[in-house]
């Protein structure tokens, strides 16, 4: 029973720092306003309101995007191979495009993508990309970061406009 509640503590504290680490400009921007404590409702709640509805929003979008600068580094520095996909597999946590290629010391490799590729006939051959240990379909990764992009991009834009017009209408009406 004692290893259960020290599990129990690890995990919950292993959940708080990772909440923390995620959050932590918005609740040292939150905290910071607390603790001055000079501001008024209207101010308290503009922070609040720029805090998450800008800067939480922000973070996705320059995460997708770091991730797409990488993916067209890859593509465009990395090494290329040819490899076979056999076929999109569809498992619990694990699902995407099964691609097996041969490196440059004769190695045989494995990596399920999951990527968008409209492909009717398996196996087929696909490019594989690899730098540093890293590894992309070429196009196929690079569609799939700038739609993920985009979308991330667009959730965030919409936030800081839905933001600006409640710190209007609270400053302002």
């Amino acid at each position: 029973m004692k290893d259960f509640f020290k599990f129990m503590f690890m995990f919950m504290k292993e959940i708080f720092k990772g909440v923390f680490h995620v959050f932590r400009i918005p609740l040292i921007i939150a905290g910071i306003a607390l603790f001055v404590g000079i501001f008024s409702r209207q101010a308290m709640c503009v922070i609040l309101f720029l805090d998450f509805g800008v800067v939480v929003m922000a973070m996705p979008a320059v995460f997708t995007g770091k991730t797409l600068v990488e993916n067209i580094i890859i593509t465009q520095k990395g090494r290329k191979f040819s490899g076979i996909c056999t076929g999109y597999k569809l498992e619990h946590w694990n699902c995407g495009h099964d691609v097996y290629w041969i490196n440059e010391k004769n190695i045989k490799l494995h990596w399920r993508f999951d990527v968008l590729m409209i492909q009717f006939k398996y196996p087929c051959k696909v490019n594989v990309y690899s730098l540093n240990h890293s590894v992309n379909l070429g196009v196929f990764t690079v569609i799939k970061n700038i739609l993920c992009f985009v979308v991330c991009l667009l959730l965030w834009g919409l936030c800081v406009i839905i933001t600006t017009g409640t710190i209007y209408n609270i400053l302002f009406m």
